[in-house]
Formats: C-alpha cells, sequence, structure tokens
C-alpha cells in the first residue's frame, strides 16, 4: 500500500513524499527503512536531507502521520471491467507466454503461466502483446484477479470528455 507522509516534524521532511508498506499489528504502525523512504522521494529530496534520513535505519509511522494513496486506473479500463463483468465474467489473468489479457466465469487455474478455465472455454480479450492496459494484472499471480476487487479498491485517474463520448 502507499501513503502520502504527512510532515512529521523531520528535518529531511519534503511535502509531496510518499511511503510503502503494509500496516502491522494492533497498534496500526507503518515500518520503513531510511533506504526506501530516500529512494521512493530521491527525486524530490535533496543530498542533505537524503544524507539526514539515513541517520536511522528505520522508522516507524502511526496511521494519523500517513495518508492512504489508492491505485489508480483509467476510464477506459474501468469501463471495459464493468462491461466484462455485466457479461458474467468474474475474473481477469495474463498469460506470460504472449502477456495476453483473459476474462473468465469461473475461477481458473494456471499451468505454467498459461490460465485455463475449469469446464468453460477462456475469453482472450486480446491475442496482442499488450502490457498498458491493467499493469496491475502480472502474469506472475499465482491466484486470478477478482473484477470486483479492482473495481472497489481502484481509482479512476481521468474523467472523459463528454463531447469526445458524443462524436
Amino acid at each position: 500500500m502507499k501513503y502520502e507522509l504527512k510532515n512529521p516534524g523531520k528535518s529531511w521532511w519534503v511535502e509531496g513524499m510518499i511511503v510503502e508498506g503494509e500496516i502491522k499489528g494492533r497498534d496500526e504502525i507503518l515500518e520503513i527503512g531510511s533506504i526506501d523512504i530516500c529512494r521512493l522521494n530521491k527525486d524530490i529530496m535533496s543530498k542533505e536531507q537524503i544524507i539526514e534520513c539515513v541517520k536511522y535505519p528505520r522508522y516507524w509511522w502511526s496511521k494519523a502521520c500517513l495518508k492512504e494513496i489508492k491505485p489508480t486506473f483509467t476510464m477506459l479500463e474501468k469501463l471495459l471491467l464493468e462491461h466484462q463483468l455485466e457479461m458474467g465474467y468474474k475474473y481477469i489473468t495474463r498469460d506470460v507466454i504472449d502477456h495476453r489479457l483473459n476474462f473468465f466465469k469461473n475461477k481458473p487455474i494456471t499451468n505454467r503461466g498459461v490460465w485455463f478455465g475449469k469446464n468453460e472455454n477462456y475469453y482472450p480479450v486480446f491475442d496482442i502483446y499488450l502490457k498498458e492496459l491493467y499493469p496491475f494484472v502480472s502474469c506472475e499471480n499465482k491466484e486470478p484477479t477478482l473484477i470486483q476487487d479492482i473495481l472497489d479498491r481502484y481509482e479512476v485517474t481521468e474523467k472523459l470528455d463528454k463531447e469526445y463520448i458524443l462524436k
């Protein structure tokens, strides 16, 4: 999960800083190494701020210092997923061999990076190498991705222009 780091009162803090990790335990604390903080924010931190940050190997942040950044996708990707869901497809996968996206009505199984439906024909949406759509659906995923989970978790990054839709 990605978070925007609110000003924790550190001399190396810069507006717009992000951190990554999972909040664990009932204390709801995110533990992160200083090297990771600097790597994620190297484009906005000065040399002096980086030196200051790495003086301590690890930092711990409470939820109060963090603002969750929702993962994003495009309006086109959202509309395609909504259409597939309406057609009865519940899962999306990507094949290892040609990076083809596949949609399934029932939970598929994988064999050497190729996904197969149980007692159903798979629906190959694209037979071309197309990494641009749904880059978060990886061919390395061990489990298929539920379409509804993507629609629930992701936020649209762009709006469609009404004039463009009417043309």
